[in-house]
């Protein structure tokens, strides 16, 4: 049961996103016990995304609020503990001791188990400060065996385009364990300054490998000058997921040199600040995006190689369409201007309305075609929905373009010929940092 909503999933999130970078698996010791610690910036989706990179998949620890008594077979089979905090009420605290509990019997069976460091799920580009828990559970586990278990720790970084938004991009990076037995000197001596360290070491790890806005002032520009660099390290469509770092490197390289500008060159800083906001203020007067300034010079024979394909994408898309919208206007109105917890709704949502949507449109199909011309029909529906997701953006860039391409020849070339060269310069300077 648990892996074939685990295949469910694994559709569905390829829906939520347009893309999937993982890096660093190779940092996942085989047959031994691992404690998967992240970061939690994405509520439910954090959970499903590090279960859908590693196999075999960790028992997950979530906010025990949830649990609530109609869901509990649910939660079992979906390998989810709870994990209850000041927050769901002192009186809930005692529960934790089933769950510490247990989470050692799974580790000790050289399993593995996902918990949330922080504790609270905020979905910014920084990371807060760990929580004692993951240490709690670590050096419990070790000290039930002498130290000799051998647990490792590792490190889980989730990284988000725009979480809350669909067809957004996820960047995961798995660092490199920590082994808890390295403690034990500590640990034997005083047990809160093992804590203590684990927590630094720990902490310094997460932050290796996340994408940091250091300065709230900077968030602005940042989130500006974004999407400008992942246009410049185009990736195609295909394959969804994929296994390398650079993406990773390169936006962090573009917000640690922007906190630099801003603390060691604010003349610099301020200029790049306004070529920026008057760069996309006309991109929002011509309504277009940044990936079309970009090509606009480009061949256009792509593009029209896909325009065929707008019929059956179409197609698919009406088809598909109910329990899309039915799971995005739940997101909306059950979590609305709570960022962190749409996309999470947005997923339930889909598994859900999917599962059932296309059971009832099968059972009907079969009833008039048979089972076999049923189930072909469907697929056909389903792949053109998926392939609308890929041909819709490219429709939308074609357009674009063309309006850009009219404006230069037709229109207002002086206009063009400034949005291309204040591209330019703004590239030159994300390069320089």
């Amino acid at each position: 049961m648990y892996y074939f909503l685990r295949f469910l999933a694994w559709i569905h999130i390829r829906i939520l996103f347009k893309k999937l970078y993982v890096s660093g698996l190779e940092h996942i010791p085989k047959n031994r016990p691992v404690l998967f610690a992240a970061n939690h910036p994405n509520s439910f989706i954090d959970a499903a995304l590090v279960n859908l990179s590693v196999l075999p998949p960790p028992y997950s620890l979530a906010r025990g609020d949830v649990f609530q008594k109609r869901w509990l077979p649910l939660f079992r089979v979906l390998k989810m503990l709870p994990v209850y905090r000041m927050e769901e009420g002192r009186e809930q605290l005692g529960n934790n001791q089933a769950t510490f509990e247990a989470v050692e019997d799974i580790l000790h069976q050289n399993e593995s188990v996902l918990i949330f460091s922080e504790a609270r799920c905020i979905m910014e580009k920084r990371l807060r400060p760990l929580r004692k828990g993951t240490a709690r559970m670590a050096f419990a586990a070790e000290a039930a065996k002498n130290f000799e278990m051998g647990l490792q720790v590792i490190p889980v970084s989730i990284n988000y385009t725009y979480g809350n938004q669909i067809r957004s991009e996820a960047i995961v990076h798995f660092g490199k364990s920590i082994a808890v037995a390295d403690f034990r000197g500590d640990f034997e001596q005083n047990m809160a300054v093992a804590f203590r360290k684990f927590n630094q070491q720990l902490s310094e790890a997460l932050a290796e490998n996340l994408i940091i806005i250091e300065q709230p002032d900077t968030e602005v520009l940042v989130e500006r000058l974004l999407p400008l660099l992942r246009n410049e390290l185009y990736i195609y469509a295909l394959p969804w997921l994929q296994h390398q770092k650079a993406r990773l490197l390169a936006e962090q390289k573009l917000c640690k040199g922007i906190s630099n500008l801003y603390l060691n060159n604010p003349a610099a800083y301020q200029q790049l600040n306004m070529q920026a906001e008057l760069y996309w203020q006309q991109l929002e007067r011509l309504q277009v995006s940044d990936e079309a300034v970009k090509m606009k010079d480009k061949s256009l024979w792509i593009e029209g190689l896909i325009a065929p394909l707008a019929i059956p994408a179409v197609i698919g898309a009406m088809f598909n369409a109910p329990p899309f919208l039915l799971a995005d206007a739940l997101a909306k109105r059950t979590f609305k201007n709570v960022i962190e917890y749409e996309n999470s709704v947005r997923f339930v949502g889909l598994t859900l309305f999917y599962s059932v949507y296309y059971v009832i449109i099968l059972l009907i199909l079969i009833a008039q075609t048979g089972i076999l011309k049923a189930v072909l029909l469907l697929f056909i529906l389903a792949a053109c929905g998926y392939m609308s997701l890929y041909v819709f953006p490219q429709l939308i860039l074609l357009r674009q373009r063309g309006k850009l391409l009219i404006k230069s020849n037709f229109g207002n070339p002086v206009e063009m010929s400034n949005l291309s060269k204040w591209r330019a310069e703004i590239i030159k300077t994300i390069k320089s940092l």
